[in-house]
Order: C-alpha cells, then structure tokens, then sequence
C-alpha cells in the first residue's frame, strides 16, 4: 500500500468518526506504522500534526452544524468538547 493511500484511508476515517475519540496511535495501527512513523507521513501529506488535523475538522464541522441551527452546546458536545466555552477558545486559537 502506497503513501498516499494509506493516508486518504486515515482522512476518510477521520471524516467518518469525527463525533467520537481518535487517537493517533489507532490510526498508526491501523495503516500498519510506527506511531513515528505515522506522524511524519501524516504530517508531510497534510501539512500539519494529526492532532491539529482532527481538532480542526471538528471545529469546522462544529460551526456547520452551528450555522444549519444546531444549538452551540449541542454542536460542542457532538464534536468532542465539554463546554461551549471550551469550543469557542480553542475556535479562536485556532483560526
């Protein structure tokens, strides 16, 4: 399996798991790395840390369901934070 295949399967995963936890040593296992390993290709393909990566696909999908009339509290818990304010602070640190 080549590079690039093994992280769109990683996105894809992403994507489809947003609502619950993801750590990266799951996705590492799951494309067969060394957690190492994982971060650097994950990283080099995306340009940024899978962390970051998935914080910041929460926190869109977040204010998308936001803005199609979900509550705030409603769309912060649905994507992994406790508390409204938790959302709108890393919201702001991150864009």
């Amino acid at each position: 399996m080549n590079n690039r295949t093994i992280i769109q399967q990683s996105l894809d995963y992403i994507e489809e798991n947003l609502q619950t936890e993801i750590m990266a040593a799951e996705l590492a296992e799951m494309a067969g790395l060394s957690l190492f390993q994982y971060y650097r290709l994950f990283q080099q393909a995306t340009g940024m840390p899978v962390m970051q990566y998935i914080l910041r696909r929460r926190l869109l999908h977040g204010v998308y369901a936001i803005s199609k009339g979900s509550t705030k509290i409603d769309a912060a818990l649905r994507f992994g934070f406790d508390t409204y304010p938790g959302f709108y602070k890393a919201f702001c640190r991150e864009f």
